[in-house]
Protein backbone atom coordinates (compact mmCIF):
# COMPACT_ATOMS: atom_id res chain seq x y z
CA UNK A 1 0.00 0.00 0.00
CA UNK A 2 1.35 3.19 -0.95
CA UNK A 3 0.07 7.57 -0.87
CA UNK A 4 1.09 9.07 -4.33
CA UNK A 5 2.76 12.27 -4.57
CA UNK A 6 5.09 14.14 -6.48
CA UNK A 7 7.78 15.92 -6.47
CA UNK A 8 9.21 19.14 -8.63
CA UNK A 9 12.84 19.31 -9.33
CA UNK A 10 14.95 22.70 -11.06
CA UNK A 11 18.09 22.44 -12.13
CA UNK A 12 20.22 24.74 -13.38
CA UNK A 13 22.77 23.91 -16.28
CA UNK A 14 25.96 25.31 -16.89
CA UNK A 15 24.38 27.49 -19.48
CA UNK A 16 22.12 28.91 -17.00
CA UNK A 17 18.62 26.75 -18.19
CA UNK A 18 16.46 25.54 -15.66
CA UNK A 19 15.27 21.97 -16.12
CA UNK A 20 11.98 20.93 -14.51
CA UNK A 21 11.83 17.07 -13.79
CA UNK A 22 8.82 15.77 -11.85
CA UNK A 23 8.78 12.31 -10.28
CA UNK A 24 5.60 10.22 -9.17
CA UNK A 25 6.52 9.37 -5.54
CA UNK A 26 5.56 6.56 -3.65
CA UNK A 27 5.05 7.23 0.17
CA UNK A 28 5.30 4.19 2.21
CA UNK A 29 5.82 2.92 5.44
CA UNK A 30 9.46 2.09 5.73
CA UNK A 31 8.67 -1.20 8.14
CA UNK A 32 6.45 -2.32 4.99
CA UNK A 33 9.40 -2.22 2.18
CA UNK A 34 9.92 -5.88 2.34
CA UNK A 35 11.66 -7.73 -0.65
CA UNK A 36 12.45 -11.42 -0.11
CA UNK A 37 11.54 -11.53 3.29
CA UNK A 38 13.40 -8.53 4.32
CA UNK A 39 13.02 -5.14 5.04
CA UNK A 40 14.85 -3.30 2.86
CA UNK A 41 15.17 0.33 1.61
CA UNK A 42 14.87 1.44 -2.30
CA UNK A 43 17.23 1.43 -4.60
CA UNK A 44 17.97 3.22 -7.35
CA UNK A 45 16.77 0.69 -10.56
CA UNK A 46 14.04 -0.99 -8.63
CA UNK A 47 11.33 -1.29 -9.79
CA UNK A 48 7.20 -0.14 -9.02
CA UNK A 49 4.50 -1.70 -10.07
CA UNK A 50 0.86 0.68 -10.04
CA UNK A 51 -1.80 -2.33 -10.14
CA UNK A 52 -4.69 0.15 -9.63
CA UNK A 53 -4.87 0.80 -13.36
CA UNK A 54 -5.39 -2.19 -16.34
CA UNK A 55 -2.98 -2.47 -17.21
CA UNK A 56 -0.38 -2.12 -14.61
CA UNK A 57 1.81 0.58 -14.53
CA UNK A 58 5.57 0.63 -14.57
CA UNK A 59 8.23 3.11 -12.76
CA UNK A 60 11.78 2.72 -11.92
CA UNK A 61 13.02 4.30 -8.90
CA UNK A 62 15.99 7.20 -9.82
CA UNK A 63 18.03 9.79 -8.45
CA UNK A 64 16.96 13.07 -9.75
CA UNK A 65 20.28 15.35 -10.19
CA UNK A 66 21.81 15.56 -6.61
CA UNK A 67 18.71 13.84 -4.88
CA UNK A 68 18.60 10.54 -3.70
CA UNK A 69 16.48 7.69 -5.03
CA UNK A 70 14.08 8.42 -1.52
CA UNK A 71 14.25 10.55 1.68
CA UNK A 72 12.27 9.90 4.89
CA UNK A 73 8.79 12.37 4.62
CA UNK A 74 8.53 12.70 8.68
CA UNK A 75 10.37 13.68 11.65
CA UNK A 76 10.16 10.10 12.97
CA UNK A 77 11.65 8.53 9.58
CA UNK A 78 8.91 6.08 9.77
CA UNK A 79 7.50 7.24 6.12
CA UNK A 80 9.47 6.83 2.60
CA UNK A 81 8.95 9.34 0.28
CA UNK A 82 10.57 7.04 -3.00
CA UNK A 83 10.76 9.16 -6.63
CA UNK A 84 10.16 7.05 -9.52
CA UNK A 85 9.86 7.81 -13.22
CA UNK A 86 7.69 6.23 -15.94
CA UNK A 87 8.94 3.69 -17.48
CA UNK A 88 6.13 1.44 -19.48
CA UNK A 89 3.01 -0.93 -18.79
CA UNK A 90 3.44 -4.29 -16.89
CA UNK A 91 3.88 -7.01 -19.28
CA UNK A 92 0.99 -9.71 -18.90
CA UNK A 93 1.90 -13.47 -19.59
Amino acid sequence: MATIGKTVFDQQDQFGVVHRTESRDFLVRAVDLVLAGQQTMPQQGNRVIESDAAPSLLYEVVSIGAEPPFRFSDPERQTLRIHTKFIGLEATT
